[in-house]
């Protein structure tokens, strides 16, 4: 699909994707990751320390001060492996969506390229109007964070004639905007609160295990 045509695309919204147990199951992932990554840090010096500046973790890049953080769950399969359902339901989702939009961009060797668990705390933001996912195919987010909980934080995208269009009035949490992964889309700023959401992109390169690219 040409950038002008993917740019075209609409977002779909789709209702009530995950369930509260299977949101709570998700953060629960990420919380028991940090807690390892901290362990793993806490050998080398206090957290504060120069030599931990960095994340270290597999599933963790980044400066620890960051105030957006990004958490690969597809990282040696372990989504699939501690919750296979979740990693089905919403690769199926993604699937389903691409054929209903006969967008007509994922096939039975179309595969994940990451799986990611984003937390937003003040000041985070993926800002760049004209950011997209190049090189995937289709991209779901899934708002695991009720909108009354934050402020700012919107989802949003850049149209062909440079008009942003918002979707936080429209999502509550466990629900999934799924789109082309070459259409530009940006969360703005969050001014208070804390924002979370679940990434997942298809690509059509082999699956990834180790980070974004391999």
């Amino acid at each position: 699909m040409k950038k002008s045509d993917a740019i075209r695309t609409r977002v779909v919204i789709v209702r009530n994707v995950l369930t509260d147990s299977e949101m709570a199951s998700l953060s629960d992932l990420y919380s028991t990751i940090r807690s390892e990554e901290t362990k793993r840090a806490l050998r080398k010096g206090p957290l504060t320390s120069e030599c931990n500046e960095l994340f270290d973790h597999p599933a963790l890049d980044g400066l620890r001060t960051t105030n957006h953080v990004s958490v690969f769950v597809h990282v040696n399969k372990r989504i699939d492996e501690e919750l296979p359902e979740i990693y089905s339901k919403i690769v199926n989702l993604m699937h389903q969506t691409d054929k209903e939009q006969n967008w007509n961009l994922l096939s039975s060797s179309s595969n994940i390229r990451v799986m990611e668990y984003h937390e937003y705390t003040e000041g985070g933001s993926v800002a760049d109007p004209f950011h997209a996912d190049g090189g995937s195919l289709v991209t779901s987010s899934i708002l695991l964070s009720s909108p009354s909980t934050f402020e700012g934080g919107e989802f949003s995208t850049m149209e062909l004639d440079k008009v942003t269009m918002n979707y936080h009035d429209n999502m509550n949490e466990g629900d999934a905007v799924v789109f082309v992964s070459e259409k530009w889309h940006s969360v703005e700023v969050v001014e208070s609160g804390n924002r979370q959401s679940f990434v997942t992109e298809i690509w059509p390169g082999p699956r990834c295990v180790i980070g974004r690219d391999l």
